[in-house]
């Protein structure tokens, strides 16, 4: 049994740059922190954040002291402001790309535009981006969303994606609308570093006869991966810990692909590549 390692696999530079920025704010004495929401989409490492009074508060309205820590999916601007009456030192660890198409979705809103956002329905990236819509945004998650759209002024649709979304789902959706409104402007947006690892694992369902996905069970663009990998006919197992694995399920496997979202850290990769290493070795037969 052999396993491969992808490339890409682990934190893409967003999650870098959110832990760093929390991570800097508790060394130099702001702590307690407590972030509006999950950080990144990763019980492991907010777990290890935990540990130096980085907090994950289900309601910041709560706090009275400390830092404010924004999360790196982004917030709505009547949120930011929100936040800002607190008086609390804020870090915003929004990741720079998201920030990106926040920019993308203010600027049309304020020329007019009505927003469509191909994205997952109740995501906080999403959320954030519908709050600088104006009331003019339309999420398309499945492809009924697109029926039930109202008329929309023909030649000011804009069409975005939330990040992490896959390429073709949004040509698909892209090519739908513009069925309706054939002017419709596409911007695509979705981080590169998703890209690639989107690419990189149908390279790899190519070769592998099983596929292992490593991050939280709530990481959309973990679960995007997964599915990739399964409808290119791979069987794939979407694991958070090495505990999730055993022996019964890899047996009998000769190539194994080993990837992880954009959440996981290096660490978490590294174990669960060892408890595949010591299952191959027991699978080994022994001889006398």
């Amino acid at each position: 049994m052999k396993i491969i390692v992808a490339k890409t696999a682990g934190f893409c530079w967003g999650v870098s740059r959110a832990i760093d920025l929390v991570m800097k704010a508790a060394n130099e004495g702001h702590s307690p922190i407590y972030t509006d929401g999950a950080l990144i989409h990763n019980p492991q490492v907010l777990k290890v954040l935990e540990e130096s009074e980085i907090h994950v508060s289900s309601n910041i309205d709560n706090v009275s002291e400390g830092t404010i820590a924004i999360r790196a999916h982004g917030i709505t601007p009547e949120r930011r402001t929100h936040l800002k009456e607190k008086g609390l030192k804020i870090v915003d660890a929004t990741c720079p790309h998201v920030g990106g198409i926040q920019g993308i979705v203010k600027k049309h809103t304020h020329e007019g535009y009505s927003i469509v956002i191909v994205g997952e329905r109740g995501h906080p990236e999403v959320i954030g981006l519908l709050g600088f819509t104006q009331g003019r945004g339309y999420l398309i998650d499945v492809d009924e969303d697109i029926e039930r759209m109202p008329e929309l002024p023909p030649n000011k649709v804009c069409i975005v994606a939330q990040s992490t979304q896959s390429r073709a789902r949004l040509h698909e959706v892209t090519e739908k609308v513009r069925q309706i409104y054939p002017n419709a402007l596409m911007f695509d947006t979705l981080c590169d570093v998703t890209a690639d690892r989107q690419d990189e694992i149908l390279e790899m369902a190519k070769e592998v006869d099983l596929m292992i996905v490593v991050g939280g069970k709530n990481s959309g663009n973990t679960q995007r991966m997964a599915e990739l990998s399964r409808e290119a006919g791979v069987r794939t197992f979407h694991i958070e810990t090495e505990d999730e694995i055993s022996a019964s399920d890899v047996e009998g496997s000769q190539l194994i692909g080993l990837t992880a979202g954009a959440s996981t850290p290096d660490w978490m990769i590294k174990r669960v590549y060892q408890k595949l290493e010591n299952i191959a070795q027991n699978l080994i037969p022994v001889t006398v």
